[in-house]
């Protein structure tokens, strides 16, 4: 089941950071403050204890969503 989740959040990314340290040094600045971010196991990152929580679980790469309205 969790393939199936990492397949289809893979499709639709616009991007990702490969590691924690990448994430880091360009993640909390602009454009990507607005983005929407999913680690590898699908749950969505929002405050630094999520991404913190994607590093120790060895959730990265953490793909990024530009949010757009339909």
């Amino acid at each position: 089941m969790r393939d199936q989740q990492e397949t289809v959040v893979e499709k639709g990314s616009d991007g990702e950071f490969e590691t924690y340290d990448e994430w880091a040094r360009f993640g909390p600045q602009p454009p990507y403050r607005s983005a929407i971010f999913l680690d590898a196991h699908g749950r969505r990152c929002i405050t630094q204890r999520d991404f913190d929580r994607a590093r120790d679980d060895g959730a990265f790469p953490v793909r990024y969503y530009w949010a757009t309205e339909d």
